[in-house]
């Protein structure tokens, strides 16, 4: 129904936005399952990209808690993002999910559960558990949302809960930056040639990092200051992929490496905010 949807309203012309379906234990586990998804989705001939996310709850992990079981789940889940399905964890912090799990099966998304949201504005601690999430979703590379966010003094707190970890996430690259710095300047004749290219690849993380905080704290800035306002047009993401990529093939062939695009399927077009996508692109790629 929801791929039927979603085909319906952009042949209408009408905007479009993600729609979550929820995923159970039973689907996941089913035979035969990842087959029945490829069907839908050849039925309707439809990338879900950017259209659909499937939801599970982090209890339906509780099926791969044995090393055996984690491959399947990994498998499972990787053949959805091939798919281009978005996945999202909803509910985390209700189950027992094992954080090692979480690091190897490539999720898009932790929705924190509205439990803590409610607690934290009353317990520290639970502020302190919200905290710890934020900064795993951060250090996982995913997506952090919080769920049953109903009043003004919820969302103050998860401001401060941003910026606390902010501020304090700024120090590690920014010293990191500073010292190892100061010793290439001061000590470089001392280094050998295999330590001075550890130490070089060792700034360039640490940039990366301080560059991605640094776009965060100037978008959170933007939003406080009502200066954004996100316009959706509908454009197709390939043709912003493509132009960013011939934009740097010249810095590429100076570093004698080759970039390229690989598009699978038809791609349709979805309503963004060109401007903040073509950002991002373009300083995932630089």
């Amino acid at each position: 129904q929801v791929f039927q949807l979603q085909k319906k309203r952009l042949a209408e012309g009408k905007e479009v936005v993600p729609i979550s379906v929820n995923q159970s234990r039973l689907h996941m586990t089913e035979e035969g399952y990842l087959d029945k998804i490829k069907a839908i989705i050849d039925k309707y001939d439809l990338s879900p990209t950017g259209l659909i996310e499937l939801e599970v709850t982090e209890t339906v992990f509780g099926d791969f808690d044995q090393k055996s079981n984690q491959k399947r789940a990994a498998n499972i889940i990787g053949k959805l993002h091939e798919m281009g399905f978005t996945i999202s964890v909803d509910d985390f912090g209700s189950g027992y999910s094992s954080l090692n799990m979480l690091s190897e099966l490539p999720i898009d998304i932790l929705k924190i559960d509205i439990g803590f949201i409610k607690r934290m504005m009353i317990s520290p601690r639970e502020e302190e558990m919200v905290s710890f999430i934020i900064k795993l979703a951060k250090h996982l590379g995913v997506l952090a949302t919080a769920e049953g966010v109903e009043n003004i003094e919820q969302v103050n707190k998860l401001k401060n809960v941003f910026i606390s970890n902010v501020s304090h996430e700024l120090r590690t690259p920014v010293t990191v930056l500073r010292t190892y710095i100061d010793t290439l300047c001061n000590n470089s004749d001392d280094l050998d040639e295999t330590t001075k290219k550890e130490f070089m690849q060792t700034l360039d993380t640490e940039a990366k990092r301080l560059h991605a905080m640094v776009n965060d704290i100037l978008d959170f800035s933007r939003l406080e200051a009502g200066s954004v306002k996100l316009r959706k047009e509908y454009a197709n993401i390939v043709d912003i992929l493509k132009q960013n990529i011939n934009s740097i093939q010249i810095l590429a062939e100076e570093k004698n490496l080759k970039i390229g695009l690989n598009v699978q399927g038809e791609i349709p077009d979805i309503p963004i905010n060109i401007e903040s996508i073509d950002r991002a692109v373009r300083n995932l790629l630089s």
